[in-house]
């Protein structure tokens, strides 16, 4: 199990199907950052580290598919996640609140010429701590 998703601060977490392919981001969070026109050093206000952006990407077997997947990400704002994050824990799960930032659906013919191969992507956004 690599992540799990529930759309209710209350309610429980369900396991999620595992991703074909996922890339996490770690970013801080600056406020009034700037360089020194003397020397070029950076002063930085920092808000938090290592806000996440994570990336997903899913095999599907068809456009049907790819809807009922993303419908209950879709359509509920905030998002809770556990996910396993090298980049927050390396020893266990961390708990996001964030949202589905972007979402992409992509088809293509198969190799064997005998449909559509369906993909789905989507970044989930950390937006709370």
């Amino acid at each position: 199990m690599i992540w799990q998703l529930k759309t209710d601060p209350s309610g429980s977490y369900r396991t999620m199907r595992s991703p074909s392919g996922m890339s996490i981001d770690g970013e801080d969070l600056d406020l009034d950052s700037y360089r020194s026109v003397v020397n070029g050093n950076l002063f930085r206000k920092i808000l938090g580290y290592k806000w996440q952006k994570i990336g997903f990407e899913f095999v599907m077997k068809s456009e049907e598919d790819c809807a009922s997947f993303l419908r209950p990400m879709l359509d509920n704002n905030p998002l809770y996640i556990k996910i396993e994050s090298p980049i927050m824990s390396s020893n266990g799960f961390v708990e996001l609140t964030g949202y589905i930032s972007k979402v992409h659906v992509d088809a293509s013919q198969k190799k064997d010429m005998t449909g559509l191969a369906w993909t789905v992507s989507f970044n989930f956004i950390e937006s709370e701590r």
